[in-house]
């Protein structure tokens, strides 16, 4: 179970891309904010609605804290911790484009819907992203991770 969590985390991140909202500031503060926050997945949200994937969401959510440290040298940080103890931390890259529209991990790469220094929302094309069950591509259309910042 703790391994197909991180295979569909890892997964889901390889293939998210994500831009800053219109009307927020274009400047360098976008990519401060993600580097100067620790971030906590808290949920996907879906375009189309699917039982069986809001009820597997479910199930991630309830077992483990997943958590992202997004370091300036283009270096992320995962950690999740398994509410039956233990932790597993996998790294990867990322960088942000010139606008600070788009991010790229671990070379997929995405939109952002939201970038606030509480909230930082990534949306994700469907068919992806392959979570080992392929149904849920085809069924979800575009997913949106949602993240907020951990209280220090």
């Amino acid at each position: 179970m703790k391994k197909s969590i991180l295979m569909l985390l890892a997964a889901v991140m390889l293939f998210a891309v994500s831009s800053c909202k219109e009307d927020d500031d274009q400047g360098p503060d976008k990519k401060q904010i993600i580097i100067d926050n620790q971030w906590k997945l808290t949920s996907v949200e879906t375009e189309n609605e699917s039982t069986e994937f809001d009820a597997a969401m479910s199930i991630v959510f309830a077992a483990a804290s997943i958590e992202f440290d997004f370091q300036d040298d283009g270096v992320y940080e995962m950690t999740m911790a398994s509410i039956l103890g233990g932790n597993e931390t996998d790294t990867g890259t990322w960088s942000i484009s010139d606008d600070y529209k788009t991010i790229t991990l671990n070379g997929g790469a995405g939109n952002i819907k939201e970038c606030t220094n509480s909230v930082l929302k990534i949306t994700s094309p469907a068919g992806t992203i392959d979570f080992g069950q392929g149904e849920y591509a085809d069924e979800t259309g575009n997913l949106t991770l949602v993240f907020s910042v951990v209280a220090e």
